[in-house]
């Protein structure tokens, strides 16, 4: 792990990315795609299940619970879709939620977070509403 600007290289199993996880808490998932943006970077997107096991795999050291990342189904009820564009692949929407989500509860739950099981360790994702106040992970691309 190499560290810059608050950003660390993250390399598992040929896959690398360059992280950011918040030490505070954004005021709702707009807050949180803002302050990614601020510094160069977007919510994370993990578009492919490589990224994702690599999100899994930080998860246990750096990962608080109710941590927004860049999912999101606030077009269209259902269609979860990573915030530069992508749908969830087939594979995704089998293995990443945790048991019975998403449930969309009360018709207000449109943003991923991440969900620890009791060893702080990534258990799946929930949909939770998105002005929850919440932890954040950005990605930046290219150089970290």
């Amino acid at each position: 792990m190499q560290t810059s600007n608050n950003f660390a290289l993250y390399d598992v199993c040929g896959t690398s990315l360059c992280l950011y996880f918040s030490t505070s808490k954004a005021q709702n998932y707009n807050d949180a795609k803002t302050r990614c943006s601020q510094m160069n970077s977007s919510l994370f997107v993990g578009n492919t299940m490589a990224k994702f096991s690599l999100l899994w795999h930080t998860s246990k050291t750096y990962m608080n619970a109710d941590t927004f990342i860049g999912l999101q189904d606030i077009d269209v009820e259902g269609n979860f879709v990573w915030e530069n564009g992508e749908p969830l692949s087939y594979e995704q929407k089998q293995y990443i939620w945790l048991p019975k989500q998403p449930d969309n509860k009360r018709d207000r739950q449109n943003c991923a977070v991440t969900w620890p099981s009791f060893d702080s360790q990534i258990q799946g994702l929930d949909d939770v509403r998105c002005n929850l106040n919440g932890h954040y992970i950005c990605e930046r691309c290219g150089q970290c």
